[in-house]
């Protein structure tokens, strides 16, 4: 059995009951392309991020698509406050703290391997 690991994503406004109909007919468009080129979503894998700002959060209170769900091959898809795509966390409130803390953490991993090898470099017969 072969596999393609790959990521995609669908981007799109949700501000009322008609964009989240045309959102979950993409989904279900998406599906479908997929199974005409013998590929397979895995709905398990596949989640949904509600991103919103600041503003609508204390000037509308809970936005409309909390209360939509999508579901891609019968299964309702999780929402998630975080999610990583292409690479890049993105959190549901578009706030890049918790991204830049994963980049600096895979630096100083870095940046401590270089350290504890580098005498090796300096010092050739240890």
């Amino acid at each position: 059995s072969s596999g393609i690991n790959a990521e995609y994503g669908v981007w799109s406004k949700v501000a009322c009951l008609q964009d989240h109909l045309d959102l979950q007919l993409t989904v279900c468009r998406l599906q479908t392309w997929a199974g005409d080129n013998k590929m397979i979503f895995h709905p398990g894998k596949c989640k949904v991020v509600s991103t919103r700002s600041s503003y609508w959060e204390t000037t509308r209170g809970q936005l409309p698509f909390y209360l939509y769900s999508y579901t891609l091959a019968g299964v309702v898809l999780d929402n998630v406050d975080i999610q990583r795509d292409l690479g890049i966390y993105v959190r549901c409130d578009l706030d890049w703290k918790y991204h830049f803390q994963y980049i600096l953490g895979k630096l100083v991993d870095r940046f401590n391997l270089v350290r504890r090898t580098a005498y090796m470099i300096f010092n050739p017969h240890q």
